[in-house]
């Protein structure tokens, strides 16, 4: 009987998010202890037009367990995630009339303040703006069986790349964004931490493997010759790697992009290599738990001390050992779905707490049929050429599942 109450309380344990991701939630909520919300208030911004489309905003209203939304684009992705995600939450838990927006972006890129409560999925510490604004997971965890599915591929992974035969390389692949939206060319790399570390990896590549996978030309001077000479590095081969594959080397870095670096952190934290983590002022909800030289191995902004930390990892292997699985008892800990659920309902209802009247009523439209909402204003917006393309598709496949 002993042994059995033992397992119910480490089952339960389990479940329970840990203390420093719970305490952030009641943290974000303090900061806007003394304001007194109401409908009136929200309605005054949501009316705005262009307020709504220069913040990107999403609304969402849970009213007795209903979930009502709309978006400045209702073809928006984001508000898809968290429609979805919110319906099966509140199937799950006791959610309390609430009324938020959501910002359907990865940064206000203005110091602007915005006047009222509102959420993001990352934000930035420095940014007036954002500094503020409350946290929701992102779509990496609240979309059905993606991080479920995630994790199982990387576990499964780490069974066929033990420790001791990775490579002890810094390893890393991503995109060509970041650097507070500088324009890609050589004068600033100083600004640019992920052209600097694929720089460097052309000079080291004992060291360092790290590679563009793709280049938004939006970061690039026009006819910039750094593009070309980024390119000839890669000498016209494919750089993706797959996230199993990341794992036959011993360092896996993550450097910001336009925020943070979505589900990077926490797929590598639940790997058998170890995190070599940017210390950055964008943050996502669970960041605050994440402790320097116990969850990860810490890098400095701007890259300038990879090759001493570099040097400290390859004389501290056991160390990085004892990191590792304190990265993975973490996500065990606090990224599981059921503590996904657990923090969200938690800001949810802390955040119902500021309004005034808890008599809110419904303004926006049902979800009921918000995947044909969203599809069949796609399908108006598009032109006539693009409407025959979906429809030659669609017969295509048609055809291909006859014969």
């Amino acid at each position: 009987m002993r042994y059995l109450f033992l397992l119910l309380f480490i089952h339960s344990y389990a479940y329970s998010i840990g203390d420093k991701v719970r305490n952030s939630a009641y943290e974000q909520i303090e900061k806007f202890k003394n304001i007194k919300l109401s409908q009136e208030e929200i309605d005054n911004i949501w009316n705005d037009k262009e307020i709504r489309n220069k913040y990107r905003l999403a609304r969402i209203q849970i009213i007795n367990n209903k979930v009502y939304a709309d978006s400045y684009d209702i073809r928006d992705g984001m508000l898809l995630d968290f429609v979805l995600y919110f319906k099966k939450l509140v199937s799950r838990y006791k959610i309390k009339n609430t009324d938020i927006l959501i910002h359907c972006l990865e940064g206000f890129y203005t110091e602007e303040k915005f006047p009222l409560p509102s959420f993001m999925v990352t934000k930035n510490l420095k940014n007036i703006g954002e500094k503020d604004r409350l946290l929701l997971p992102d779509a990496t965890f609240i979309r059905e069986n993606i991080w479920k599915d995630l994790t199982a591929s990387i576990l499964e992974a780490n069974k066929n790349n033990p420790w001791d035969k990775k490579l002890d390389r810094i390893f890393w692949r991503g995109k060509t964004t970041g650097g507070d939206q500088a324009v890609y060319n050589i004068n600033n790399i100083a600004k640019l931490p992920r052209l600097k570390v694929v720089l460097l990896s052309s000079l080291y590549p004992n060291l360092i493997d790290a590679k563009f996978t793709s280049y938004p030309r939006f970061y690039f001077e026009e006819n910039s010759k750094l593009q070309e000479i980024l390119k000839l590095m890669a000498q016209g081969k494919d750089q993706k790697v797959s996230q199993k594959d990341h794992l036959k080397y011993k360092y896996l870095l993550s450097i910001d992009g336009n925020s943070s670096a979505w589900e990077r952190v926490p797929w590598i934290m639940i790997s058998n290599s170890v995190l070599v983590k940017q210390e950055s002022v964008n943050i996502q909800w669970f960041y605050p738990g994440l402790k320097p030289y116990y969850n990860y191995v810490p890098i400095d902004e701007k890259i300038e001390n990879i090759f001493s930390q570099l040097e400290w990892m390859k004389a501290n292997d056991q160390k990085l050992q004892e990191i590792v699985e304190n990265a993975n008892h973490f996500v065990a800990n606090n990224l599981m779905p059921e503590h996904i659920d657990e923090y969200a309902s938690l800001i949810l209802n802390e955040y119902s707490k500021l309004f005034t009247t808890k008599d809110l009523k419904p303004s926006l439209p049902s979800t009921d049929n918000i995947v044909s909402r969203m599809n069949e204003e796609r399908f108006n917006r598009m032109s006539t050429i693009e409407k025959i393309d979906m429809y030659l598709k669609k017969l295509e496949n048609k055809l291909e599942q006859i014969f």
